[in-house]
Formats: structure tokens, C-alpha cells, sequence
């Protein structure tokens, strides 16, 4: 399968952290792009020819990647709907999939194979050189095509709101590191997945494996307590702020805790909001006249900023480091202009 790939991607999973160096040589030696599971996300963090999460939480470069590719070699990754799309990225072309238990596999994998992660990628190195087969230019072509399509205009939003991914990408180069990152789940997470970062997978929590929203406050107070040492960042949408965490973000101020909670405010659920939309239908049930949640964050002993407009992301990071108890920012953004969640 290897020998006659001419774009072999290469994907890990959280299952695979530990052999990042040897996928990495694996890979190197292919000419292939690298990729990760949402649980592993950053795993190849700065690399060149790293292109994120793969699945339907990607950015361009993955989705390209994805489907583009003649072979994928995966590590440590369940390759579940998620990740495959709905399967898409198991159809019309070989999978190698390396897992510790591959019976739990999907069984459109063409080739499950048993064992350790940088075991099997030495291994498969090995192969490679002794077959003498040629590393190919699939990564070096896939960021050539990237480049000459560039980045996608951002919209204008709605008086009042921020672009959600100019602020992001701003708080991502503000924020404390090392941290540990939470995420929340909600149609927010589309964008917030991909632009507030950590330097290794060990420090992002994903709260969302029972498909609920509101479970990440929960999961950040575990996080600060579990590892004092770093500040923690929830992300979290309004709605699952609503749901639990506004009640548990005294809980953090009464520990003390180093919690810093951005929530995404579009003024309501989201991922109805945009069904709605896409149905033809009016998405006014979606939509909540929340309380002022700034407020609220300091009327349980927090400290809060809200931000309205890119000049208010200033205060926010001022606030940032100055923070001295769990601090909420309630980033006002548009929701008519949120990526739509994918599969």
C-alpha cells in the first residue's frame, strides 16, 4: 500500500503521543503530511508540514489533505465519524491503521495491524528504506496549492460584535503559557478548536464526550486542581455557560482558583440557531436575552470584561495579566457568522 501511495497522509491520535518522533521520522521519509485527532491536536505542533485536525473539525489544509490523499497511516486513533467524516476518509483508499486493539477499528480499515505506535512506525521505516521506495512531494505540493489560494476574507459582523476568529487568534497570543486549555462543546468550538492552542496535547481537555453542552466548567475546576501549576482557559459557548457553569464559576472563585473563562456570546444555541436558518425557518427560538454575564462573573466574587469591539480586546489582555481571581470574557460575536459544526 505504501509503495504505491503517491500522497500518503499521515495521522495520529491521542493513542499515539508518545512515538511523535518516530511518526515524524516515518513521515519525513514519505514526503507526507501530518495530521491529528482532536484529542491529540497540537501533537505536531510547528512542524511545517503539519495540518491540524483532520475530520470535520478542520481547517483548509486538513480538509485538503483529507481529500486528496491516496493513503492514510494511522497511530493510536479510533477513526471515528468524527475524524472520518462520516467515513468519508476510509472510502477510495487504503487505510493503515496501527492500534494497541484493533478490533475496535472501523472495519472499512483495509489493513488494522496490532502493536505499539513507535514500534510499528520504526518498523514500517525500515521498510521503506530497504524497498528502496522514493519519498514523494505530496506535502511540499498540498502547501504549495494552499499558498496560491490564500486565506478567505473575514465577514463584517454585526454592530456591537467581534469577528470570532480575529479575537481568538488575539486571546491565543495574550493568554498564559504553558496552560491548560478546556473546551465546552457548542458551535462555537468550530472556530475555538483551531485557534486557541496549547503546546502539547496533555494540556487540552475536551468535556464534550457526552455530547452535552455545559460540562466544561466541571472539567476546569478538575483541570486547575489536578494541575495548579498551570492557569487553566475554559471555552465556552453562552448557552453551556448558562447551563452550568455560571452557578460552578463561584465554585472556582471560592478555591481560588486560576481560571480564565472566554465565552463565546452569540446570544443563543448556536447550532440550533443555524438548523434553523438552513431549514428556511425563523431561528428566533434559538436566540436568549441572557443576563449581562460579566456581571453576573463579578457578583460572584470573579473579575469580568466584555468585549464588544477589537479596540476592547486590549482590556482583555490587560485584565489577563493582571488577573489575580478567575477572570469571564464575554466576547460578544456574531451568529450569523460562526462556522457551521460538521461531521
Amino acid at each position: 500500500a505504501i509503495r504505491a501511495a503517491r500522497r500518503p497522509l499521515v495521522l495520529a491520535g491521542r493513542g499515539a503521543v508518545a512515538a511523535r518522533d518516530e511518526i515524524l521520522r516515518l513521515a519525513d521519509r514519505l514526503g507526507a503530511p501530518v495530521g491529528t485527532t482532536l484529542k491529540a491536536k497540537e501533537l505536531f505542533r510547528d512542524e511545517p508540514h503539519d495540518v491540524g485536525i483532520i475530520g470535520g473539525l478542520a481547517e483548509p489544509a486538513g480538509r485538503a489533505a483529507a481529500e486528496q490523499a491516496d493513503l492514510v497511516v494511522a497511530f493510536g486513533a479510533g477513526l471515528n465519524s468524527y475524524t472520518t467524516r462520516r467515513g468519508s476518509l476510509l472510502t477510495g483508499r487504503p487505510v493503515i491503521a496501527v492500534d494497541v486493539r484493533p478490533e475496535g477499528l472501523p472495519a472499512e480499515v483495509a489493513v488494522p495491524v496490532a502493536g505499539d505506535a513507535a514500534a510499528v512506525a520504526g518498523e514500517l521505516l525500515a521498510a521503506v528504506d530497504e524497498f528502496e521506495i522514493p519519498a514523494g512531494r505530496f506535502r511540499e505540493n498540498l502547501a504549495d496549492e494552499l499558498a496560491r489560494a490564500g486565506r478567505a476574507p473575514r465577514p463584517r459582523t454585526a454592530s456591537g460584535t467581534v469577528d470570532i476568529e480575529t479575537a481568538l487568534l488575539k486571546l491565543d497570543s495574550v493568554l498564559p503559557a504553558p496552560r491548560t486549555v478546556v473546551s465546552d462543546g457548542g458551535r462555537f468550538m468550530m472556530e475555538s478548536l483551531r485557534h486557541i492552542r496549547v503546546h502539547h496535547p496533555a494540556q487540552f481537555v475536551w468535556a464534550g464526550n457526552f455530547g452535552s453542552i455545559g460540562t466544561g466548567m466541571g472539567a476546569a475546576i478538575g483541570a486547575a486542581v489536578g494541575r495548579p501549576d498551570h492557569p487553566v482557559v475554559l471555552v465556552s459557548g453562552d448557552g453551556g455557560f448558562m447551563h452550568g457553569g455560571a452557578a460552578e464559576f463561584a465554585t472556582a472563585v471560592r478555591e481560588g482558583l486560576d481560571l480564565i473563562v472566554i465565552i463565546c456570546n452569540d446570544g443563543g444555541y448556536g447550532a440550533e440557531h443555524v438548523q434553523f436558518v438552513e431549514r428556511g425557518l425563523d431561528p428566533a427560538m434559538s436566540l436568549f436575552a441572557w443576563p449581562d454575564l460579566a456581571r453576573v462573573a463579578e457578583a460572584m466574587g470573579g473579575d469580568a470584561i466584555t468585549v464588544r469591539h477589537l479596540d476592547d480586546l486590549e482590556v482583555a489582555a490587560k485584565a489577563i495579566d493582571r488577573r489575580t481571581r478567575p477572570l469571564v470574557i464575554d466576547l460578544r460575536v456574531d451568529v450569523d457568522h460562526i462556522t457551521g459544526m460538521q461531521h
